[in-house]
């Protein structure tokens, strides 16, 4: 059962990329300080920005490689052909940061404790890690494409072990952002190298040369993730932009801090939407447009359910939640109501995953394109706006807004292009169906749970919400598809 065993796989894999965050992010405060933790959130922006292209191409590796193509010749070719694209890709990384990190530690990394000659350091540093950590993406996007997720996600959890828990280690002894991100780029070359040898050994790679001339059919594709991936950077990243340009690396902290939690919706989300993708994409280029609208439902109602349950679970534990996390009441409360905020704002595009993917599955970027470009032209002047008007937590609130009126705008458009009359479905089965369920289902826990102790027992009460949820949600599903063959669908085979 191919599709369920990636299914699992991508959520252990993403289970532990999401307890590692939030497990190793205290301690790096403690033992580096809260403006050292800033620096490392500032990496974290810098890499999403930097990466973009290597997304539009790991994106096209990925559907080139879940298609059925009977010569292996094409695939190793096109690996090839990408390997020498990111060494300059690499270069120019490199190149860049170096070139003008005094100009982003300047702007963007103001600090009351740090040498400015040491944050100079620290971003050249970045860059460098970042050009190599561009081939890492493009490995992992091939295992994926070839439906080698287990794999792919045994390595993930690994490097991620390594990577983000053994360097307390060596902080315990020499805390400071150097031994940070010496450790990180020297973890981050070694699982490049062994990656790569992985996904050489399930191509029974041959030794080829690069043929450049498969870009010229791959070109709009590619082009067109490209496009995307850079407004995908500037939508999730500009706010922070702003917020390190207009507030100190304290206050930049806190902010990174509210989107982190903000982000477990969508972290734990994404599993699904790496297992689905690649047999989406074989079903439409089969055609079996049956299939893919049977799968395609049962995705987006299951990405619903799960988003939901995770969402409303936060969303009424928050406070208690980070100040658990944090061990720090005062940054609990500093954090708290951004948190809320982009709770709401991921779970809205935690519902465009599967219109996201539908668009994806049949190479159409456009519509994904021109909705981007609307929010990154209307999200910059939004943030700074409402930061005058509200300070700090303003900067969270045109993010909310967008996030949900683009969840209708691309559901409809996407679905009436590859699904046509199957909207309505999506928007009152799919989607209001099982966030009705989810909030019929918690509220009442909630309350209940109200009059009984709180402090860690939160953590109990807010699992139990979620866990009832997902089962009350899966019932529903069950029910709603008792009719479909599942068994053959989830052993369909490449």
């Amino acid at each position: 059962m191919r599709l369920l065993k990636n299914v699992i796989a991508n959520i252990v894999g993403k289970l532990w990329s999401f307890i590692s965050i939030y497990l190793f992010i205290p301690i790096y405060i403690k033992v580096l300080g809260i403006e050292s933790y800033g620096i490392i959130a500032f990496y974290t922006v810098l890499q999403t920005f930097l990466t973009f292209v290597d997304i539009g191409l790991t994106a096209t590796l990925n559907r080139e490689f879940a298609k059925e193509v009977g010569d292996t010749t094409y695939k190793i070719e096109l690996l090839r052909t990408f390997e020498y694209i990111y060494l300059g890709l690499a270069g120019l990384i490199y190149c860049g940061t170096f070139i003008f990190a005094p100009q982003i530690a300047a702007e963007f990394l103001e600090s009351d404790t740090i040498a400015p000659s040491d944050v100079v350091q620290y971003v050249r540093l970045m860059g460098l890690t970042i050009g190599c950590n561009i081939f890492v993406y493009l490995y992992q996007g091939g295992l994926i494409g070839l439906q080698r997720q287990v794999t792919a996600n045994i390595l993930l959890v690994a490097f991620n072990a390594i990577k983000t828990g053994l360097v307390i280690l060596p902080l315990w002894f020499w805390s400071n952002l150097y031994t940070f991100f010496f450790w990180r780029l020297g973890c981050t070359f070694l699982f490049c190298w062994v990656i790569r040898h992985y996904l050489r050994s399930y191509l029974i790679f041959a030794d080829v040369k690069p043929n450049f001339a498969h870009l010229k059919r791959l070109w709009r594709y590619t082009a067109g993730m490209i496009l995307m991936s850079v407004i995908y950077a500037a939508n999730t990243q500009i706010d922070k932009l702003a917020v390190g340009e207009l507030f100190s690396l304290t206050y930049f902290s806190y902010y990174f801090l509210a989107v982190t939690v903000g982000q477990a919706v969508l972290m734990l989300v994404t599993p699904l939407s790496m297992a689905f993708l690649p047999e989406l994409t074989r079903l439409f280029s089969i055609p079996d447009i049956s299939g893919a609208k049977q799968l395609y439902h049962k995705f987006a109602f299951l990405v619903t359910a799960f988003a939901a349950g995770v969402s409303i679970m936060l969303f009424f534990y928050a406070e208690p939640f980070i100040t658990i996390w944090q061990h720090d009441e005062q940054i609990s409360k500093a954090i708290t109501p951004m948190a809320c905020l982009f709770i709401l704002s991921f779970f809205f595009l935690s519902i465009q995953i599967a219109p996201y993917n539908l668009a994806l599955a049949n190479g159409y970027v456009r519509t994904n394109v021109i909705m981007g470009l609307l929010t990154v032209a209307l999200l910059w002047p939004g943030i700074y706006w409402f930061v005058g008007w509200f300070g700090l937590i303003g900067a969270a609130m045109p993010r909310l807004i967008l996030s949900a009126i683009f969840t209708l705008i691309l559901g409809y458009i996407i679905i009436k292009r590859y699904l046509r009359g199957q909207f309505s479905r999506w928007l009152f089965q799919d989607t209001l169906l099982p966030i009705a369920i989810t909030i019929l289902t918690a509220l009442p826990l909630y309350y209940i749970f109200r009059m009984l102790p709180q402090g860690y027992w939160t953590i109990m009460y807010g699992l139990i919400i979620c866990g009832i949820s997902f089962l009350a949600n899966g019932c529903v599903f069950l029910k709603l598809y008792s009719n479909l063959d599942l068994k053959q669908l989830m052993n369909s085979k490449r």
